[in-house]
C-alpha cells in the first residue's frame, strides 16, 4: 500500500535501488481528455514474484 498515490518516478527509483522485478501498464483516459501532468500509481499486486503496476496522469485536459 505504500505506492498508491506516489509519482512513478519515484517508485521507479526505488524498485531500482531495491533491484525489485516489476512490469507496468500505463491507463489513458477514454474520450477526447488529453493527459498530462506526472504519472502516478493507482493499483498494484504481485503475480509471481513480480510486481505489477497501473498508473496513470494526475491530470487531463479537455
Amino acid at each position: 500500500m505504500r505506492w498508491l498515490g506516489i509519482k512513478w518516478n519515484d517508485v521507479v527509483q526505488e524498485l531500482m535501488n531495491e533491484r525489485i522485478d516489476y512490469s507496468y501498464v500505463i491507463t489513458y483516459p477514454t474520450g477526447k481528455a488529453i493527459p498530462s501532468g506526472e504519472l502516478r500509481v493507482v493499483r498494484w499486486n504481485q503475480v509471481e514474484g513480480k510486481l505489477k503496476f497501473v498508473v496513470l496522469h494526475d491530470r487531463f485536459i479537455k
